[in-house]
């Protein structure tokens, strides 16, 4: 919901350009055009805080719309009644919306929480081996959170790379592999038996 600081001019530039290159490939280009008053329109709407005032960013629209002022703490619950507003408004012809929340990377979180329980645990050490109760007290419950921090980086690194090869394969244009496929079955004479096979399989003959 909220948008983050990146390398491109604006933000909602470098949403659009990595849901872009998810885009399914087609091998018929066709020439885009606007659509008409009668086709279905899909666009993002990100409510955003800044300066102190909740702005709502429409695709659709000139520029923000400034939906009045907020804190840090009621943003969300102004975001959340402008959302559902905005639902109920085409509740009775349109079901079709996604609500996604642009949040912190848990990874780099995760390790940014382990080095400050690191630096955290040094300055308690010394005074930990001298005897002090409530140091060594602190230091047993920040080992015990840096064993929590440590689990949560390792399942969040699992996540990244599985997410990695996903996109690796989601991005990838299987079509030329798989139009030489079927040129390689149709010139050895097995493509037409097959197509024949699969339509028997499925009742179409």
């Amino acid at each position: 919901m909220s948008l983050t600081h990146c390398a491109c001019s604006h933000p909602a530039l470098r949403i659009g350009f990595n849901l872009s290159s998810f885009a399914r490939p087609d091998p018929i280009l066709e020439e885009s055009h606007a659509a008409g008053s009668d086709e279905e329109v899909y666009h993002f709407i990100s409510y955003v805080p800044f300066g102190g005032r909740l702005y709502e960013l429409d695709g659709l629209q000139e520029g923000p719309i400034n939906l009045g002022p907020v804190t840090p703490e009621s943003w969300l619950q102004a975001a959340a009644s402008a959302l559902q507003e905005r639902m109920e408004r085409y509740a009775a012809s349109e079901i079709r919306f996604n609500l996604m929340a642009v949040v912190r990377n848990r990874l780099q979180a995760a390790q940014q929480e382990l080095e400050q329980l690191q630096q955290h645990r040094a300055s308690l050490e010394t005074a930990a081996a001298s005897g002090n109760a409530d140091a060594q007290a602190q230091l047993a419950q920040v080992e015990a959170r840096m064993g929590d921090v440590h689990a949560s980086l390792a399942a969040a690194t699992e996540r990244h790379a599985a997410w990695r090869a996903e996109n690796a394969r989601r991005r990838h244009n299987y079509i030329p592999f798989i139009f030489n496929f079927l040129k390689v079955l149709a010139e050895k004479g097995k493509l037409k038996g097959l197509i024949d096979s699969a339509r028997e399989k499925a009742g179409l003959t």
